[in-house]
Order: structure tokens, then C-alpha cells, then sequence
């Protein structure tokens, strides 16, 4: 397994924490919350389903389908990904974004 990837949570579920930094910051949790929300509300092939919003050891977290891999940016090779590889990822993305979008949930950064 690739180096900063975590491994299966029992049952195939990964779990998102806010940073340290972020944990306690009632902005944050209620963020984190509400895209746990939005995203529970969607099924699609290119978004991961949400298992449940918790709290372990005062700490808020998502509960997520576990999807094998890494995060985009540590597979991108230093020469870039091959041009198909771009286009097949990039409407991947395109679909579940316009998924999102046509039930009213807008991705931000």
C-alpha cells in the first residue's frame, strides 16, 4: 500500500476526522457534519456512500464506504498521468459533480 494511505476500517468503511487543528472548531464540525449530509443524500457510482456521522474519543467523524486506492495527487507521477487517464478520471469526476449539482449540492474546496 502506498506511503499516507490508510488501510480498510472492518466492513470495508474508512473514517474521516477533522485535522487537530479543526476538531474542536464549531465551524469545522458543523461543515463536516453538513457535507456528511449532502453527501449521504446521494447515490451514484462515482461518489462514496456515508455510513453514519459519530463521535469516538470527542472527536466527530464520518463513516464511509471504503474505496481502494490512493487520493489523486499521490498517483500522479511526477511526468503526469497519460492523456486517457486524465480524460477517463476527468469525467468520472464531471459525472458526480453533475450528479451533485442536479439535486442541489455544490462541491467547495
Amino acid at each position: 500500500m502506498p506511503d499516507g494511505c490508510a488501510a480498510p476500517w472492518p466492513r470495508g468503511r474508512a473514517l474521516k476526522f477533522l485535522p487537530g487543528e479543526f476538531f474542536r472548531d464549531p465551524q469545522a464540525l458543523r461543515r463536516l457534519r453538513e457535507e456528511a449530509r449532502a453527501a449521504a443524500a446521494l447515490n451514484h457510482p462515482h461518489v462514496c456512500t456515508i455510513h453514519e456521522i459519530g463521535e469516538a474519543e470527542g472527536r466527530t467523524f464520518i463513516a464511509m464506504e471504503w474505496i481502494e486506492g490512493c487520493p489523486l495527487g499521490r498517483m500522479v507521477p511526477s511526468e503526469g498521468l497519460p492523456p486517457e487517464t486524465v480524460l477517463r478520471l476527468g469525467m468520472e469526476i464531471a459525472e458526480a459533480l453533475a450528479h451533485a449539482h442536479s439535486r442541489g449540492i455544490v462541491h467547495r474546496t
